[in-house]
């Protein structure tokens, strides 16, 4: 019997769970849970305290290595925010978030240096301001003081590896959200680099998930109270933990349900639409791929409007529980944060269509729910033109206990959705990955389902035509761009 450390490194608390293992198979035996705050210098501006991660994290292994001996600690973490540090690994600014919307002269100058298409062809990505390579362009531009004495350029994981054991290294996951790696060769794109004017030794060293990035240094074991030598395993972006942690394979999804609503799709070989509009990540395994559509602001619309009306989730959810849409139902388009996936609007704002006198909050409460719903549907319409079969999803997360929402997906997609119980998969993904650097091949979590979601196809036809609808008004809205169907097909080398 072993256990493991897991700690999610999320948006704005981090989380830590002790799982113990036998014969494989992974159980629960506790869990802590600690808020970390977002700052906003400004309207634009969204940053994190990096020492307040490590902090947390010393604290809660402290707590938990009184009790259980460790054997191996994984990570799970928030993807394309940027700390820069000196050679002892102390923060040099704040980490910029991945929420962050400043714009830098430089990014601009760089992709003037190279073609949209030519970027798209290199990183599966949008060339738009969210990654981390735009991130590290506004502190060459803005910070020249701290660039000068930046060692290493580190996402959240990568810092508390280092943190943990000395090393500087990343995984492929996490490398993607930078926009500065090569999708097909699955290393650091020295063409991004060179346009960027980032020297490749300062990003960390690109190895697979699960398997060895150190061990727990002389340092880091009085701060965290794990034992000294204690393996510290190569983890994974938050989302790529949970669909590992899910169990999602070829034919089953997994749909993160949070603040951002991630559905993540198994692919056995590289499929890219010619626009880039659903990004594409090498398998954390070492083998294949997976797409990762992500409507930004999925679970955060709802606590919008449930923040206007004074209204918990669950009342919400209870209240558009038997409400059927018609022709004077509202659209509702949930673009707060602007829409990537699968459409490109970047300047996109949320917005409600078809209001009336006589329109209710139960029916913008749906309206809400729907709009969520319809944005993920488009990128599932993307996967089945490419020959993708998807046939259940898996769902976890904050808004996966929201019967309501749950069934209304079902009936938009016409996919059988499973409401999985645990609603920590990123940190059972993380755990997963500890074990497998400890050697453990065969390990698993055996994953239990609440409820499982038919679609009512009667209700599906009606969707349908709204779901065109919403289409159509979203292109008049913010941009005559169609869901595109031409996908370029290859062979994993």
């Amino acid at each position: 019997m072993k256990y493991y450390a897991a700690i999610d490194i999320g948006t704005t608390n981090i989380k830590c769970a002790i799982f113990k293992e036998e014969n494989g198979e992974l159980s629960l035996c506790d869990k802590l849970e600690h808020e970390c705050g977002l700052i906003h210098p400004s309207a634009l501006e969204v940053e994190q305290d990096a020492l307040l991660w490590w902090d947390t994290i010393c604290k809660m292994l402290k707590t938990f290595s009184a009790h259980y001996e460790i054997t191996a600690v994984g990570i799970s973490s928030q993807g394309i925010t940027i700390v820069p540090v000196d050679k002892n690994n102390e923060p040099l600014h704040n980490a910029i978030s991945w929420l962050d919307k400043r714009h830098s002269n430089g990014r601009l100058a760089a992709i003037n240096r190279i073609s949209k298409r030519r970027f798209r062809g290199i990183t599966a990505r949008q060339s738009h301001d969210d990654y981390g390579i735009a991130k590290i362009s506004w502190l060459l531009y803005n910070k020249p003081e701290i660039v000068e004495n930046t060692h290493m350029y580190l996402m959240p994981m990568d810092f508390i590896i280092a943190k943990l054991c000395g090393n500087w290294v990343t995984d492929h996951s996490m490398a993607a959200g930078t926009a500065a790696y090569s999708i097909k060769n699955k290393r650091w794109s020295k063409t991004i680099l060179n346009t960027f004017r980032v020297p490749t030794n300062k990003l960390p060293t690109i190895q697979i998930s699960g398997t060895e990035a150190g061990h727990i240094t002389t340092s880091a074991s009085k701060q965290t109270g794990l034992k000294e030598g204690t393996i510290v395993a190569i983890g994974a972006q938050d989302q790529k933990c949970g669909a590992l942690g899910v169990g999602f394979k070829k034919g089953v999804a997994a749909l993160s349900m949070g603040t951002a609503f991630a559905l993540s799709i198994k692919l056995d070989e590289f499929v890219q639409t010619q626009s880039g509009f659903i990004p594409i990540f090498a398998g954390i395994l070492g083998e294949g791929y997976q797409w990762e559509a992500c409507i930004a602001t999925g679970g955060e619309a709802l606590q919008w409007i449930g923040r206007l009306f004074d209204m918990s989730s669950e009342t919400m959810s209870d209240l558009v529980a038997d409400y059927t849409a018609d022709e004077h139902s509202p659209y509702f388009f949930p673009h707060l944060l602007g829409c990537y996936h699968p459409r490109m609007y970047p300047n996109a704002c949320g917005g409600f269509y078809n209001l009336f006198l006589a329109t209710d909050k139960v029916s913008m409460i749906y309206a809400v729910m729907e709009g969520v719903a319809f944005s993920l549907n488009q990128n599932i319409v993307l996967a089945k033109a490419a020959g993708e079969q998807i046939d259940d999803i898996y769902a976890y997360g904050g808004g996966s206990r929201s019967d309501s929402w749950l069934q209304l997906l079902a009936d938009v997609s016409g996919i059988r959705i499973h409401a999985l119980v645990v609603d920590d998969a990123s940190c059972i993904g993380a755990a997963m990955l500890a074990a497998m650097a400890c050697g453990v091949s065969n390990v698993y979590h055996e994953n239990k389902f609440r409820r499982v979601f038919e679609p009512d196809f009667s209700k599906h036809a009606i969707l349908q035509q709204r779901f065109k609808a919403f289409n159509k008004i979203e292109e008049l809205t913010f941009g005559n761009v169609k869901l595109r169907s031409d996908f370029k097909r290859q062979n994993i080398p």
